[in-house]
Formats: structure tokens, C-alpha cells, sequence
């Protein structure tokens, strides 16, 4: 009875295991790079640290960014997993926004579901370049140039780097039979 009473006060002074943040990223070399809470670590560190964690019922949480080849990310939860982790969870890229022109003469554009003017989608775009951002752009195949071309213009001041066109299966090739 003593030794439980000590062990339960141990445990409760001890407190809730810390949130366990595992992230990797490429160095200009190609060379994968993992922090453990925000400190650098090599292979042997990761292992030893991961052996170490007192909590092996935590949630270990791997951030690897859509750059990062999978070699990285398969050697960083292969070792969480030898070390005893039974729980590892990926941080997801955010999903990719989605801006959309309507096909009448008034140039509706809605970004992620939601109306926006021409001048605040400038405002939001010119965040997305520094968190290299997803643009899926679908223009309404009755859409005008006049409408088109002014956003294509803001998407690319704003140096979006990832663009895909979404929806153009429905357009008319010219002069094609209807």
C-alpha cells in the first residue's frame, strides 16, 4: 500500500507529459534535418531522446511540409516507433485555397467559398507566397478575360509559386461541335 501511495504522488507531481513536436525539414543539400521540440537532433539524438520520453501513450506529433521526401519522414516514424510510441500523428499542409471567377459579366470571385473583392483577394495573396501556398484557380468557362485577367495579375504579383487550374474539363474547345 506505501509503495502505491509513492508511486501516485510521484505520477501526480510529475504533472501531464509535455506535447511532443517532432519536425523535419531538407537542408540546401538535401540532407534531412529533424528538431525535436524546436532543438536539432541528429539520428542517435532522436533515438535516445524517443527512448527517454516518459510518456510512451502521448500523441507525438511530425510536421514534415509537402517538400519533404518521404525517406525523411519514414526514418523519423520508424524511429518513434522502435522507440515505443504507439501514437504519431502528421501535421497536415493547410489545404489548398481555392479561388473561383462565376461566368457573368459582374466578375463574381469567391475565395475559399466566401465573396471577396478584387482588392482584398490582393490583400490575402500576398501572404500566400511566404507560406508557399496552394492555389486552386477555377475559372466559370463563360468567364471574360476582363474578369480573368485581372486575377491572374494579382495571383502572380503576389508570387504564388503553386498554381493549378481546376474545373477546365468543362470548357468548350473553339470551334469543336457542341
Amino acid at each position: 500500500m506505501t509503495a502505491l501511495l509513492a508511486f501516485l504522488v510521484a505520477v501526480s507531481a510529475a504533472g501531464p507529459a509535455k506535447e511532443l513536436h517532432v519536425r523535419v525539414a531538407l537542408d540546401g543539400s538535401g540532407t534531412c534535418i529533424t528538431t525535436w521540440n524546436d532543438e536539432r537532433v541528429d539520428k542517435d539524438g532522436l533515438m535516445a531522446r524517443a527512448r527517454a520520453w516518459p510518456d510512451k501513450e502521448s500523441s507525438v506529433h511530425v510536421d514534415g511540409g509537402p517538400d519533404v521526401p518521404y525517406r525523411c519522414l519514414g526514418g523519423t516514424i520508424y524511429a518513434l516507433q522502435m522507440a515505443g510510441f504507439s501514437k504519431v500523428g502528421f501535421i497536415a499542409a493547410p489545404p489548398p485555397r481555392r479561388v473561383v471567377i462565376g461566368g457573368d459579366r459582374r466578375c463574381r470571385l469567391k475565395l475559399d467559398g466566401r465573396r471577396i473583392t478584387l482588392d482584398a483577394l490582393r490583400v490575402e495573396s500576398s501572404r500566400w507566397a511566404s507560406e508557399d501556398a496552394d492555389v486552386h484557380f477555377q475559372p466559370n468557362p463563360r468567364a471574360t478575360y476582363q474578369c480573368v485577367g485581372p486575377v491572374l495579375k494579382i495571383l502572380k504579383d503576389a508570387g504564388v509559386g503553386k498554381m493549378g487550374f481546376v474545373g477546365n474539363i468543362r470548357a468548350e474547345t473553339p470551334g469543336e461541335d457542341k
